[in-house]
């Protein structure tokens, strides 16, 4: 059960995979294991509209730092205010709309070129589109 990974590497495309340096549509793992790799804190972006803390910056990216790859098939539980969701609203310059429960939770980029629209509830993620 992978829909948070398979959700957002579909409302990708190649060009932003090879911003993390794969040449095409990557397996979830792949996705994980090089989005660590490009890991950094998520200073571009606010969530709300808000700037988060510099103790939130941090704690987000020792959430990634920390998350094990082995439980990529175990389900992801995807919060609203959420680390990868930052990371990859940062790496790929997206503005996100998160409708979660029929609330929508954004993360804007300030460099943005591409906007996505995710939507999930206690049991399922996906891309909207």
């Amino acid at each position: 059960m992978a829909c948070f990974w398979d959700g957002i590497i579909s409302s990708l495309d190649i060009n932003d995979y090879k911003k993390i340096g794969i040449d095409k549509k990557p397996s979830p793992k792949d996705f994980v294991i090089n989005l660590k790799k490009h890991n950094i804190k998520t200073s571009n972006v606010l969530w709300c509209n808000n700037k988060i803390t510099d103790k939130q910056l941090e704690e987000n990216y020792e959430a990634i730092n920390n998350y094990d790859i082995k439980t990529i098939n175990k389900g992801y539980f995807c919060s609203t205010f959420d680390p990868f969701l930052f990371l990859i609203s940062e790496i790929f310059k997206l503005n996100i709309d998160h409708c979660y429960l029929k609330k929508t939770i954004n993360y804007k980029n300030i460099n943005n070129i591409k906007n996505v629209k995710y939507k999930s509830n206690t049991n399922h993620f996906s891309v909207e589109k």
